[in-house]
């Protein structure tokens, strides 16, 4: 039935209000496989690890690289440090019981659990950049050509970074970034700005949602891991605090706002439904020389409430993640309402 034309107009209540200014872009990689190639079927810690190898092998001004940069004179301009050890600043405002910040990239390996590749085929992942780690978009193309070279897997298969593109998260539309080997010089001006306008808020009021978590998501709360679904303002503190500190590195600086009434909130938004599991894996630390366990839970949320002043800051946290271990694609979630 149509509305009166004298009917009030109900609006959706002002969004949280997000740190202004910081980049974010994902990008896919599609890579051709030369020669067989054996992966294993979890296959997080082989890209990222694989990365930082082939990075440090092609910046690092020693060589042969050492096994830590702790004592490198250079530690400070250095490419591969900055971007894949990402050191805390001597003047950071946050953080400051920890060596390291919440790195400014995120690799998204293949889920599929196959392990046996030929030749000609295609493997996909995917990359998301933050901040000034955009800019720096060659450093990661190039390390990744590089790994292709050395080999991945058990064999050292080579393959060739065939593909890749930019993402827009607005439309959907792709943009080529690399062909034929040959970047796209255009290349530092494709991402998106957090902003009043980005991620664009609601237009109507949001109830419901259903957020499926699509790789292991440990949070932690109050010192406890949560290895129950979460509430939701649990959700919330944890999203804020990661997008609060990443504000202060790759932003604009400190996110100024009121957390307690925004918490106090989320409170208010119930648990509706769940079916979640546990998932353990672990990764070789060839800094640490140990194996370190990770996982988290996976499988979907439902909450109900006044979700809508929320819409934006679930939208950015599915491109920055939400948890720990999101530098190895933990975290990562899709997420729909009606």
């Amino acid at each position: 039935m149509q509305q009166p034309e004298d009917a009030p107009v109900v609006l959706p209540q002002a969004s949280l209000s997000l740190p202004e200014g910081m980049k974010l872009a994902r990008y896919e990689l599609i890579l051709l496989v030369q020669e067989p190639m054996t992966l294993p079927a979890n296959k997080t810690n082989l890209f990222r690890g694989g990365f930082g190898y082939a990075f440090k092998a092609m910046a690092c001004a020693w060589q042969p690289p050492p096994a830590s940069c702790d004592e490198c004179p250079h530690i400070g301009k250095c490419a591969y440090a900055r971007i894949f050890e990402t050191p805390l600043p001597p003047d950071a405002p946050v953080l400051t019981a920890q060596q390291n910040i919440p790195a400014p990239y995120i690799i998204n390996a293949p889920r599929e659990r196959r392990t046996h590749y030929r030749p000609g085929e295609l493997i996909t992942f995917h990359l998301t950049l933050i901040g000034w780690a955009v800019d720096a978009l060659p450093y990661f193309l190039y390390a990744f050509q590089e790994l292709g070279r050395r080999g991945l897997g058990r064999d050292r298969s080579s393959y060739e970074l065939l593909l890749v593109s930019y993402l827009d998260q607005q439309d959907g539309h792709r943009s080529l970034i690399l062909q034929n080997n040959a970047i796209n010089g255009d290349y530092g001006h494709y991402y998106h700005e957090i902003s009043s306008r980005w991620p664009a808020p609601p237009t109507r009021p949001i109830q419901h949602i259903s957020l499926r978590l699509t790789t292991p998501t440990l949070i932690k709360y109050q010192g406890t891991i949560l290895r129950e679904p979460p509430p939701f303002h649990v959700l919330i503190r944890t999203l804020m605090r990661r997008l609060s500190s990443m504000s202060v590195f790759y932003g604009n600086g400190k996110w100024d706002i009121d957390y307690s009434h925004w918490i106090q909130r989320a409170e208010s938004v119930r648990l509706i439904a769940s079916r979640t599991r546990w998932v353990n894996w672990n990764r070789y630390s060839t800094r640490q020389k140990r194996r370190i366990p990770l996982g988290g839970l996976v499988g979907e949320l439902n909450y109900e409430g006044d979700i809508t002043p929320f819409i934006p800051l679930l939208q950015t946290g599915k491109l920055i993640h939400v948890g720990k271990g999101a530098v190895f694609g933990q975290g990562q979630y899709d997420i729909n309402w009606r």
